[in-house]
């Protein structure tokens, strides 16, 4: 068989011996460690399927049919079609996979791979029931990134088997929520946002396995393929610093007690996602290709001669969260599905990266600037001489500049014959305005996707609700933010001016704090002034302005901060927009003792039950005064009528005072 890639490297030992050196070269190829993957992946494959005493149509435990989808997805790669035909004639199920929770639920993934081989109806109904079940429980959401394979693996297979984009977008979506909120400066994951910040060895295994599974099916195309791509290389990045010299990663990474060992399951995953970002081409093989192959020469030492891996940690959930938990965990018995999961996966990423099972030529686009790139063909490699169309699409308020790279061209849509791979930059520079919207869900019309609940004291749980998120406070903690509604991965641009407009109300009368500002720390605020709004029983609409000030931050984080009090808040039509530089600053709003004000392009109504004067002022757009009228201790209905003042047509900006508190303020289009 030709290999794609065959590469040496030159060991020098050197032992001396009687002050004489003797100096012996020893030649290890490239293909030592592809038939050595071909051997021992077959091998713990051959284990697992005849001898684990398991059965693919009863077990409801994750791992182990994580063990079957690696061993047919290794007789792909090396052409044993006995794997799959073993496996197939077992999974005789026809109960409904379990979705009570992310775990039972992943079992889904090995039905929709059995699809792809057999078209069999009923095994992609019970993998897409799985996948639609779990897409409407929000993924499971936990923040522990064991969740990122269980839900992303079988998303991944749902994509494969129908090709809808729905299950690719909302994994894309899921992942980056825990790239947000686990993954730290050195690129490790955190085991559990609050249970836990340990670097555990198998949890990171579970990101790094469920990323590279989702960069094998992700067009380089999706609006979100370089946030997936540049969370998969710091987390690489991060994993090669902390190899042990063995070429061994530890059960937890980085630690240097001597009670951590060489752990087999997590060392795993590790291999077959540097392999499958090698196989990808989204590695260097000059940073990456030694560490990968290191750390599958050292993990096959661990795999006795019946196919059972060895130094496989036990699975846990995490109590207190300090080093020693993990640092005391137990060992598995040799054969653990952990361990045998991810080694079959080490050898299979292995086959195809020095077999080049996906031969062919690739594209490769970057942006700069905002915008997107589609591909007509859209297909990860090409087979030459294939003609591919690339159409640059600017987003609102930017505009398309050109190609560069290995091509210089401002044609668009531009036409490409592939005879080689073509590295491209797409460039756009801003023109005005970008309108897009920049939250994701705002309406929850699904459910509570890429919304968090941060709990930091007090107790609350969150739900949606005839389509309005409910906040659900049983213990309100003693800070605005120990109870958070935020959504995180806006792209705030500095130097733009935003509005965030959004309704809330709540049980009873209470205070909301807002925030726009840093996901990280120290968790900067970038509204111009504090943000409180006041809610009540009825439903309002609220706006806040503010300048980006700060430095772009492509990962800016809205928090809707619900502690500190009783009452459960309900939230919805949340939108965040940039507005013209040009435009009046409107202060943030806050709800005054007043039914909020119905402002349309007739004129201005409110009901005033507020102790004190009430202003009316109107601004043009260049923020001058063009009309004022007040109304002292009014009570009941009070309203301006626009035909009845001389304005000319156009936008204005219509403010509610209170002595000189703003209670509202709202632009108005009069024609």
């Amino acid at each position: 068989m030709m290999l794609k890639k065959l590469r040496k490297r030159q060991i020098l030992l050197f032992i001396c011996m009687l002050n004489v050196t003797l100096v012996f070269s020893q030649e290890i190829a490239d293909n030592d460690v592809l038939q050595s993957a071909l051997e021992k992946g077959a091998l713990a494959a051959d284990y697992w399927i005849k001898r684990s005493g398991k059965n693919p149509g009863t077990t409801d435990y994750y791992a182990d049919i994580c063990s079957y989808y690696g061993a047919c997805i290794f007789g792909d790669v090396s052409g044993d079609s006995s794997n799959y035909n073993l496996i197939n004639s077992q999974y005789k199920r026809t109960s409904s996979i379990e979705t009570g929770d992310i775990d039972k639920n992943s079992c889904g993934i090995l039905p929709l791979h059995l699809y792809l081989h057999n078209g069999n109806t009923q095994h992609l109904k019970l993998g897409i029931d799985a996948a639609d079940a779990n897409m409407r429980s929000d993924g499971h959401f936990r923040n522990a990134i064991d969740d990122t394979y269980m839900t992303g693996s079988l998303l991944v297979q749902a994509f494969r088997a129908t090709e809808d984009t729905k299950y690719l977008d909302f994994c894309v979506n899921f992942i980056l929520r825990y790239m947000s909120n686990l993954q730290q400066s050195n690129g490790l994951y955190w085991h559990h946002w609050e249970k836990s910040h340990q670097f555990w060895g198998r949890g990171n295994g579970w990101g790094a396995a469920s990323t590279a599974e989702l960069l094998q099916v992700l067009p380089e195309t999706h609006p979100k393929y370089n946030d997936i791509l540049t969370g998969f290389k710091n987390h690489m990045a991060g994993l090669v610093n902390v190899q042990l010299e063995s070429g061994m990663w530890p059960q937890l990474l980085g630690s240097t007690d001597r009670r951590n060992w060489e752990e087999t399951s997590g060392t795993s995953m590790f291999v077959f996602a540097l392999f499958t970002g090698l196989e990808l081409g989204i590695l260097d093989e000059e940073t990456y290709l030694e560490p990968a192959k290191k750390g599958w020469n050292a993990l096959v030492g661990y795999l006795s001669s019946d196919g059972k891996l060895n130094n496989v940690a036990e699975g846990f959930w995490p109590r207190v969260g300090d080093a020693n938990e993990y640092l005391n965990a137990s060992k598995a018995a040799p054969g653990n599905s952990h361990g045998t999961a991810g080694f079959i996966w080490a050898a299979t990423a292995i086959v195809r990266y020095y077999q080049g099972t996906s031969d062919g030529f690739r594209i490769s686009v970057d942006i700069s600037g905002r915008g997107i790139v589609s591909k007509d063909p859209d297909m990860r490699s090409y087979p030459k001489d294939t003609t591919v169309v690339l159409t640059a699409t600017p987003r609102s308020g930017w505009s398309f500049t050109g190609w560069s790279g290995d091509m210089e061209s401002s044609e668009n849509p531009l036409t490409v014959t592939v005879d080689t791979d073509i590295s491209l930059t797409a460039g756009f520079e801003r023109t005005g305005v970008d309108t897009t919207e920049l939250v994701i869900n705002g309406q929850f019309e699904s459910e509570s996707e890429l919304w968090v609940l941060n709990i930091y004291g007090g107790s609350a749980t969150g739900s949606v609700v005839n389509g309005e998120y409910r906040i659900n406070i049983s213990s309100s903690g003693s800070n605005d933010y120990d109870v958070q509604l935020a959504q995180a991965g806006i792209y705030l641009e500095n130097g733009r001016k935003y509005r965030l407009r959004f309704d809330a109300y709540a049980e009873s009368s209470r205070n909301m704090g807002i925030k726009v500002g840093q996901a990280d720390e120290p968790y900067k605020n970038y509204l111009n002034e504090p943000a409180d709004v006041s809610l009540t029983t009825a439903s309002d609409s609220f706006s806040i302005e503010f300048e980006m000030t700060e430095p772009t931050d492509e990962n800016a984080r809205i928090e809707f901060n619900a502690g500190g009090q009783l009452g459960d808040v309900f939230i919805d039509n949340v939108s965040l927009k940039e507005i013209s530089t040009t435009s009046v600053m409107i202060p943030v709003l806050t709800k005054g003792k007043y039914s909020r004000p119905r402002i349309t392009s007739s004129g201005i109504t409110f009901d005033n039950s507020w102790n004190g004067n009430i202003d009316i002022r109107i601004y043009d757009i260049s923020g001058r005064l063009v009309y004022r009228e007040a109304f002292a201790d009014t009570p009941g209905k009070n309203s301006i009528r626009f035909d009845r003042v001389n304005f000319a047509k156009g936008l204005y900006i219509a403010k509610v005072y209170n002595n000189k508190t703003v209670l509202h303020s709202e632009m108005v289009h009069l024609k």
